[in-house]
């Protein structure tokens, strides 16, 4: 990749940084949409017919959607939680072990 480009990018990517540093709510609801967003579309390619709202409804407030079967609101539910912990040990480790990928297969199957 050109150097330029490269350090333009680097650069962004260091005013990102602080402004999320500086503006934890920002930061915080950030992170919440992108959970649903990930979980959602990662559901979704899988067959799961829970919407964007839906999927939020059931992550950010544990509700239950009418009309729904239980395994699409678990999917759901399990996909917010696998994600969670692969961020949790990203900052605590930086690295995944093979016992690590293996919990989450379990949790995702649950």
């Amino acid at each position: 990749m050109n150097q330029k480009i490269l350090a333009r990018l680097q650069a962004k990517k260091e005013q990102v940084k602080n402004y999320l540093r500086q503006h934890p709510d920002f930061a915080q609801n950030l992170h919440d949409r992108l959970k649903v967003e990930l979980t959602y579309t990662s559901n979704a390619i899988e067959g799961n017919t829970l919407s964007r709202q839906e999927t939020a409804l059931v992550i950010e407030k544990g509700l239950a959607v009418p009309g729904k079967q239980l395994r699409e609101l678990t999917e759901a539910t399990n996909h917010a939680e696998a994600l969670e912990r692969v961020l949790a040990q990203k900052k605590k480790h930086n690295q995944m072990s093979e016992a690590d990928i293996l919990n989450l297969h379990q949790l995702i199957l649950k």
